[in-house]
Formats: structure tokens, sequence, C-alpha cells
């Protein structure tokens, strides 16, 4: 894989209130990554996979070879059970290596461009339920544990938790974490003009950070719901042109956050946390529904379809974080978007 990047960067130093740039990068890398696999059929009940996966990241040398394991056993035409393990690495996003940080001497060095990649090995047994023809249960408990993750070296922030690239940290190798759950699926396959997908998973996510605690990673929201289902209608005189109406629901618990510095928010005119308790607060659970409906008219040739599409029927203005308000001086929580319909018109031919 050939990796551009275009990197740039400006900020205001608190002290000074100078605007200045720490991150202006312009160039490409590689990542190269390389596998090997073999099955063997010990009986025609037994299948065993073996291999290995091989990554280097050309931007520093960074590389990792991970073995990788899984057996099946097959019961009968409606059961099987499953069971594999492997280690698995990924790289960060560029602007992580390149970021630049404050020496003690005034300059601005890229302390983390020789980090290596984080790792975790994965292990997961399942048990394949075959209902039905079109009925299908997947019931699947995992652990993972996870190593070299590159940390902040001072601070209890960690890879783990990233939503964007992190700069102006420092970071090494040194942290951990877990993730282990149980996760449901139970799938209708399309027949008789129906289908859904409903999946449920319990889990427990946690971090280790630099200096050795356990806190809750940000993505701990202990719980997810996911069901897709739909319906479709053929009509005309024919039966050649289909009505489709289809629906999701997507609920999780709400995810962990550091809570806000507000004397500290106050003193500096901008936002700032209580790095002492991170992720220490969880927020609302999240909650949406959306709907579609569509008219298909197929001719010999071509085909339109009419779709009409209710992100958020529901309006639900879900919680996505908050803010320290210099205006009012106090913190101001901000939502995602309500209800967005959408129509559109699509022609096949």
């Amino acid at each position: 894989s050939h990796l551009a990047y275009n990197t740039f960067r400006k900020e205001m130093d608190e002290e000074t209130y100078r605007i200045r740039t720490t991150l202006e990068e312009n160039g490409s890398t590689q990542l190269i990554q390389g596998f090997a696999q073999w099955q063997y059929r010990a009986h025609e009940k037994w299948t065993f996979n073996a291999g290995a996966h091989y990554t280097r990241l050309l931007l520093n040398g960074s590389q990792s070879l991970e073995p990788r394991l899984g057996a099946q056993y097959q019961l009968n035409e409606k059961h099987s059970f499953s069971y594999g393990m492997g280690m698995h690495s990924r790289i960060l996003p560029t602007a992580m290596y390149l970021t630049r940080v404050d020496m003690p001497d005034g300059s601005l060095q890229a302390v983390n461009r020789n980090l290596g990649l984080g790792k975790a090995i994965h292990q997961a047994i399942s048990h394949d339920w075959r209902i039905a023809d079109t009925w299908r249960l997947k019931t699947e408990a995992y652990y993972q544990y996870l190593f070299d993750v590159p940390v902040d070296v001072a601070s209890a922030e960690s890879s783990i938790n990233t939503l964007n690239s992190n700069l102006g940290r420092t970071l090494a190798n040194k942290g951990r974490g877990e993730n282990y759950g149980v996760e449901f699926t139970l799938e209708k396959f399309l027949s008789k003009g129906y289908y859904a997908l409903i999946t449920a998973s319990l889990f427990e996510s946690n971090y280790t950070d630099f200096a050795g605690k356990v806190h809750n990673s940000r993505f701990n929201s202990r719980h997810l719901l996911n069901v897709v289902a739909g319906k479709e209608f053929k009509v005309g005189r024919a039966k050649q042109n289909i009505i489709g109406l289809n629906t999701r629901i997507v609920w999780r618990g709400g995810l962990y956050q550091t809570p806000i510095d507000l004397q500290k928010s106050r003193e500096k005119q901008s936002t700032h946390y209580l790095d002492n308790e991170p992720y220490t607060v969880q927020t609302p659970d999240f909650l949406r529904l959306d709907f579609s409906a569509s008219y298909r008219i197929n001719r010999p040739k071509t085909a339109w379809t009419i779709n009409l599409e209710m992100q958020n029927l529901t309006n639900r203005l879900n919680y996505a974080g908050e803010y320290f308000d210099t205006k009012t001086q106090d913190i101001k929580v901000f939502n995602y978007t309500g209800l967005i319909p959408n129509l559109n018109v699509r022609l096949d031919f």
C-alpha cells in the first residue's frame, strides 16, 4: 500500500497568544503486508486452519509477524462449533508519527517517528445454529488482549481512545488493554419477500496507561443492539414492480468521557479537562430509528427507483459531547442532528 500524506497544523500558544506552525509534512511511505495460510480436513467433521501474517511500515521500519490458528467442528447439518486465535497489529494515523512536541530548549522535535506497531491477541469461540432453512443464530464469546499500545508518557491518554491524531503528545509503546464479551447474531435470509438481521453485544473494554493504572476506554458502552429488517411487495400487472419498506434501529450504551475542568477552562478561556479523572463519566445512551420506503419500476431495458429515507425518524437529539462556552462561561452540551429526510431517484439502464 502506498500512503501519501500532507499534514499541516497551526495552533495558538496559550501563554503568549501567538499562532505558530507545529506540523508541516508532505511526503509518502509504504505499508507491506503478506500472508500464508494452510487448511487441513482431518475428518468430515473437523477442519483446521493455520497461517501467518506479516506487516512492515517503511516509514520507520516497524514490523510484526503474526501467527493465526482456527478449528471448526461440524456436529451435524444444524450445529457447528469453531475456535480461533491470532495476533493482529495496526499502524497509527500517519500524523501521529510525524507530530512534533516542544522540547526543553524550545525546539520542536518529531518524538514519535520510531513508534512500534500496536498489537493484540484475539481469541473467540462460537456456536452456529441453522434453526431453519432461512434462519440462523450465531453466538460468539471473545477475549482480546492488547499490548505495545502507544500511550502518552505525560498523561493517562492512550491511542486506544483515538478519535483524531492526538497531535502534540509524546507516545511510547507501553500501554495495554482488554476487550471481552459475548455477541449474538440472529439472521433471517431474504425469502417470501422479507429479511431481518439482529445483532446484540454485551462487552467490557478497558486500558492501562503509561503509569500502569486501569481505566474505562472511551468506547466502553457495554451494550449494543442493531436491528435491520425489511419487506418487499411485488405490484403491477405482471408483478414486475417492487415496493420496499426497510427499517433500522441502533441502541448502544453511552461512551465514556473525561469531565471538563471548569475552573481551569475559565482561567484559560478554552476547554480543559480533568486529566486525573480520565473517562470516568458515561454519557447518555444513543438511540436512533431509520426508515425508508422505495418504489422500483422494472422495464425490459431500464429500471426506475424512487426512494424516501428518513434518518432519525423520531427526531431524537442524541448526546454528542460538551465544551466550554466562552460566552456563557459554562459547560455547554451539543447533540447529533435530528430528523434528516432524503429523497432520491435512480435510473438503471
